[in-house]
């Protein structure tokens, strides 16, 4: 019986699917099977995925209509039937011992999540694999939703900080089965996930070891970002994220997770993403009153804030910006 479902959206990447597919297909460890979503892709991607499922049962292909990233992953759910999950963009390469050393990490470590290095390389370098011998150790933290959601002096080093894209992670699927991408958000689809699901996890482990091989090229769908767009969406982001609180609620997370979901809102969603680069550089007047209205909302608890963000923020509401713009800036 396979043990890890390998989530695989697939979109425009005819180039680089082949090397995406073979690297699975090279793994050490074989209990695996690919679910590989066809979103529509108007090139030859369809007809390579069918090639590859004709070759190897293990790799199943759903074809649809074109959804999104984020419904090409949700519409492979119904397969996965598996312990563990992992996502893999389809222009991306997993190290050939990938599955074999998270599977093993992931069951030592009793984890409901483990997250493992990602290297970046270069559209047409060589891709070096070399072979791991002798594991580093692997970090285990009990209190994973604090950890993510709450930067402390302990964790300032960002290498040894779980992010919130879906790549190079390993979960237990029943987690990932609850948990929905919220469609039509990019990018932020990737940190609402994450954000709530390390909400309801219980332990979270890190195993300091590039197993997954990001690809940067000029064609990913990071690199054709339009701005205009990234501003759109972030309106959409802001409203998954109070949806989310809404959920949690229901699902009744406990009040420790719910003060730090809060806090987590107000100093990273609104603040650091929102206010300060706003304040900073002066937007246009249309994102003020987008500010303002958020501010007016009541949907953020704007006292859990660190103490300097409160001061910007009162600065800011009693007509004081360039006293917000030097608090931001220190």
């Amino acid at each position: 019986m396979n043990k890890i479902s390998v989530i695989v959206p697939v979109y425009k990447v005819e180039k680089f699917l082949p090397q995406c597919l073979d690297s699975l297909l090279a793994q050490t460890f074989q209990e695996w099977q690919a679910i590989c979503v066809d979103d529509g892709s108007p090139d030859n991607c369809g007809n390579m995925l069918d090639k590859y499922a004709q070759k190897d049962n293990r790799i199943k292909v759903i074809h649809q209509t074109n959804k999104g990233l984020s419904e090409a992953r949700n519409a492979a759910y119904k397969y996965v039937d598996t312990v563990y999950t992992i996502f893999l963009d389809s222009d991306d390469v997993l190290h050939y011992q990938a599955l074999e050393l998270a599977y093993n990490s992931i069951e030592k470590t009793k984890a409901d999540i483990l997250w493992f290095d990602v290297k970046k390389f270069a559209d047409g370098d060589n891709v070096e694999q070399s072979k791991i011998n002798h594991l580093s150790r692997i970090k285990i933290y009990n209190n994973p939703f604090k950890f993510y959601a709450i930067k402390t002096k302990w964790f300032t080093n960002r290498r040894n900080r779980m992010c919130g894209i879906v790549a190079g992670k390993i979960y237990k699927s029943e987690y990932v089965k609850q948990t929905n991408f919220t469609s039509g958000v990019f990018p932020g689809e990737d940190n609402l996930f994450t954000l709530e699901i390390t909400a309801k996890i219980n332990k979270l482990a890190h195993l300091k070891e590039n197993l997954y091989l990001y690809r940067q090229h000029q064609a990913s769908i990071m690199h054709s970002l339009d701005v205009g767009k990234v501003k759109n969406n972030l309106r959409k982001e802001v409203n998954g994220y109070v949806k989310m609180r809404d959920r949690l609620i229901k699902q009744k997370l406990s009040l420790e997770r719910m003060k730090i979901f809060e806090r987590y809102l107000a100093e990273i969603i609104f603040f650091k993403k929102i206010f300060k680069p706003f304040i900073k550089k002066q937007d246009i007047a249309q994102t003020k009153e987008y500010i303002d209205n958020l501010i007016n909302s009541g949907e953020f608890d704007f006292r859990c804030m660190k103490f300097k963000f409160r001061v910007a923020l009162l600065f800011y509401q009693n007509n004081l910006p360039f006293l917000s713009r030097l608090l931001c800036c220190l």
